[in-house]
């Protein structure tokens, strides 16, 4: 199948999964899910599903969930894509997009109970980053 370009702000929702690469055609393939800080190491999300809630050209707004344990939650968010002509384009190439992001451990007095299965979400305000050009 030949690669196609899509717009992104007509991206309603990306789900991104772990060991799982991005397609790309300019640049290199990168991890779908990159967890970034300490409680990584406790645990990463099987999947995060991402939802488009607004946003123009390539200043689009994600609100991502997963299931986490209720210990954990998200903190930052980046999504990142591959523009399809240059760093910008608000056209992107289709299977290529990937998220960057934070887990945060919530303290014990605000976690009611310890198992998993909660969903957690958090909201981007963040510009995605074409080219996966992750800050």
């Amino acid at each position: 199948m030949a690669p196609e370009p899509i717009l992104l702000e007509s991206i309603k929702s990306l789900t991104f999964y772990k060991d799982e690469m991005t397609t790309a055609r300019r640049t290199s393939a990168i991890p779908q899910l990159t967890c970034l800080g300490k409680a990584c190491a406790l645990y990463q999300p099987e999947a995060v599903q991402c939802v488009n809630t607004g946003g123009t050209g390539v200043d689009i707004n994600w609100k991502c969930e997963a299931d986490l344990p209720s210990a954990l939650r998200f903190g930052r968010i980046s999504v990142g894509c591959e523009g399809w002509s240059r760093s910008g384009d608000p056209y992107v190439l289709k299977g290529s997009c990937g998220l960057e992001y934070r887990l945060i451990q919530v303290p014990n007095q605000y976690n009611a109970n310890h198992d998993y299965g909660t969903s957690s979400s958090w909201y981007s305000k963040d510009r995605v980053l074409i080219d996966r050009g992750f800050q």
